[in-house]
C-alpha cells in the first residue's frame, strides 16, 4: 500500500510540474508576442520623428526668405540713408563755421553700424538668398542647420539696425543743416519718424553704454558679468533693466554704477567705486541723472540706435 501511495505521489508531482511549466512556457511566448508589437508598433513613430515631416522644410524656408527680403529692405534703406548722410555732412564741411564742424565731430562718433559692414551683410544677403532660392525650388528640400538659421538671424538683426541708425543720423544731420540756413529734402524713410530730441548732456553722461561692442552686462549674485554676443551693439535698455539698473532706488543706482565702471564696458566706462558710500554728492547726482534719462527716453535712444533693444 505505501508502494501505491509513493507512486501515486509521484504522479502528482509529475503533472504539477508539466501543467506549471506549461503555463510559464505559455507566458514567455506571450509576453515575447506582445513586445515585439509593441517594438514594432514604437520604433515606427520613433523612426518618422527622426525625419522631416512633409512640408515643414518647405515652409521653414520660405519664411526665411521672406525674413531676408524683409532684411534686403532695410539694407536698402540703410545704404540710402548712408549716401544722403555723406552728401550732407560734405555740404556742412564746406561752410568753414567752427560750431558746425564741432557738431560733424559729435554725428560722427555716434553709434552706427560700419560702412563695411553694412556691404558685408549685403553680401552675405545675396549669397544666402540663392541658397534659399534653389532649396526651395528643390522636390526634396534640405532643412536650414543651425548654424544657417544663427546666420540668417544676424543678417536681419544687422539690416534692421543700420536701417534705424542711419535713418537716425540722417535726421540729426539735417537738423543741422537747417540750423545752419540750408535747405534739406529727406529720404521718406527718414521723413516719416517723429523724433524726439536727446539733449547732448544725456548722450555726453550715458557715454558708457553708447558704445558699440560685442558684450550685454548681466548681474551674477551681487557681480556685474558681461557675455559675448554674435552682433556688435550699444548696451541693451532691456539688459540695464533686467539687472535691476532701471529701479529707482539705492540698489539700481549702485547696479548702474557698476555696469558703467566696469572695465568690461570700453573706454568710455564711468571712474565709480561700486559702494554708494565712496560716491560724491556729484556722483550720485550723475547716476540719478543717467538713470533718468534711460528710464525717460529709453525707447527713443533705441530707436535712434543709441542703445539696442
Amino acid at each position: 500500500m505505501w508502494l501505491n501511495r509513493l507512486v501515486n505521489g509521484w504522479k502528482n508531482l509529475i503533472a504539477i510540474t508539466l501543467v506549471v511549466g506549461g503555463i510559464t512556457i505559455a507566458g514567455w511566448l506571450g509576453l515575447f508576442k506582445t513586445g515585439s508589437r509593441q517594438d514594432s508598433s514604437t520604433n515606427v513613430p520613433s523612426a518618422m520623428a527622426k525625419g522631416t515631416a512633409p512640408g515643414v522644410s518647405q515652409r521653414e524656408l520660405t519664411e526665411a526668405s521672406d525674413a531676408l527680403e524683409r532684411a534686403s529692405s532695410d539694407i536698402d534703406a540703410a545704404e540710402l540713408s548712408v549716401s544722403r548722410y555723406e552728401q550732407q555732412i560734405e555740404t556742412l564741411r564746406s561752410s568753414g563755421d567752427d560750431e558746425v564742424t564741432k557738431q560733424i565731430s559729435v554725428l560722427d562718433k555716434s553709434p552706427r553700424v560700419p560702412q563695411d559692414e553694412i556691404e558685408q551683410t549685403r553680401t552675405s544677403l545675396e549669397k544666402y538668398r540663392d541658397l534659399l532660392g534653389q532649396r526651395i525650388g528643390s522636390s526634396s528640400p534640405q532643412p536650414l542647420s543651425a548654424p544657417e538659421q544663427a546666420q540668417l538671424r544676424r543678417i536681419s538683426r544687422v539690416a534692421q539696425l543700420a536701417k534705424t541708425q542711419w535713418a537716425s543720423a540722417v535726421s540729426r544731420s539735417s537738423n543741422l543743416v537747417r540750423s545752419s540756413g540750408g535747405e534739406v529734402s529727406l529720404p521718406e524713410s527718414v521723413e516719416s519718424m517723429t523724433e524726439q530730441t536727446v539733449p547732448p548732456e544725456a548722450l555726453r553722461i550715458l557715454a558708457p553704454f553708447t558704445e558699440l561692442s560685442y558684450q550685454q552686462p548681466y548681474m551674477s549674485g551681487a557681480s556685474v558679468k558681461f557675455k559675448k554676443t554674435l552682433d556688435k551693439s550699444p548696451i541693451s535698455i532691456s539688459a540695464l533693466q533686467s539687472a535691476g539698473a532701471l529701479t529707482p532706488d539705492m540698489k539700481g543706482l549702485q547696479v548702474l554704477a557698476k555696469i558703467g565702471s566696469d572695465h568690461d564696458i570700453g573706454e568710455n566706462r564711468w571712474a565709480l567705486r561700486p559702494y554708494p558710500s565712496m560716491w560724491s554728492d556729484a556722483d550720485q547726482e550723475m547716476l540719478q541723472e543717467a538713470q533718468h534719462y534711460l528710464i525717460n527716453m529709453g525707447p527713443e535712444l533705441v530707436r535712434q540706435g543709441y542703445l539696442s533693444q
